[in-house]
């Protein structure tokens, strides 16, 4: 069988993205507590916005942003768009029938008719252009600094250290733990002699699910007793790679600000 499938190429390019994300660029564009400031302004103004316009500007913005800061991201950062543009269509496909409003289209189906309303399509736009917008813009923000950049930009923001803690361990433990997943894959998929029907392959794919329970678990247990065994004093401040504001750092987040206040007026 071959061992090249859909969900094995999805698992092993994730695990590569993390991995990339996980370094750090020699000299960050931006002051990272502004960028990370502006990159959760910019992201929930588009997942919270009320009209097409703002989610559509912030795209436009953040395709900027990783077109001139970084652009060596370009096509990863298309292939995530297309991603979640797919998934939110997916998710949105019955609002359009499910919503009440100004019939645009009766479509019959058997003894009974589906009713297409205006508003259904409304929501469904919105819906697509803010989930779009809003994993666009931080996409763009996490490749142009780094994981850790944005990590370094939370810290200086004085969130809980636990927090940044985990969000630092996260972005090293999760391509270890894909990479462990496709190897559980490959050994079940190798024990598939035969032709069968794909409903009877997922059923056995499915038996991963428990093991990478107890892996994770084991995974855990270990990573605390190494900290613990590691933690014989209160550790130190970790050292920001960037720490002073420019012209571009002050632009970026008045950006961010304006976008912001633009919403908030067009609101009232």
């Amino acid at each position: 069988m071959n061992s090249k499938t859909l969900t094995f190429r999805f698992l092993e390019n994730l695990a590569e993205v993390f991995r990339q994300l996980n370094n750090v660029p020699s000299s960050l564009p931006f002051n990272p507590a502004l960028s990370t400031l502006s990159a959760l302004i910019l992201t929930g103004t588009a997942a919270l916005s009320y009209d097409l316009k703002t989610p559509i500007m912030i795209l436009f913005i953040s395709m900027v942003l990783i077109s001139v800061l970084n652009n060596s991201f370009l096509s990863p950062w298309i292939k995530t768009i297309f991603f979640a543009l797919t998934w939110a269509s997916i998710v949105s496909a019955p609002l359009p029938f499910i919503t009440a409003g100004e019939v645009l289209v009766e479509l019959p189906i058997g003894l009974t008719t589906l009713k297409v309303s205006f508003e259904g399509i409304r929501l469904t736009a919105s819906f697509i252009t803010r989930v779009t917008a809003s994993v666009a813009v931080f996409t763009a923000f996490i490749m142009v600094m780094g994981w850790r950049g944005i990590i370094a930009g939370f810290e200086e923001l004085h969130i809980p250290r636990e927090l940044s803690f985990m969000l630092n361990l996260s972005i090293i433990s999760i391509p270890v733990f894909l990479r462990e997943t496709l190897n559980m894959f490959l050994a079940r998929e190798a024990r598939i002699m035969r032709k069968v029907k794909i409903r009877n392959i997922w059923r056995t794919l499915a038996t991963v699910i428990g093991e990478l329970m107890l892996r994770g678990y084991e995974r855990a247990w270990r990573l605390d007793k190494s900290i613990r065994a590691r933690s014989f004093s209160r550790p130190e401040k970790p050292k920001t790679v960037h720490t002073s504001i420019g012209v571009r750092d002050a632009a970026l987040f008045l950006l961010a600000l304006t976008v912001l206040l633009l919403e908030i007026v067009g609101r009232t």
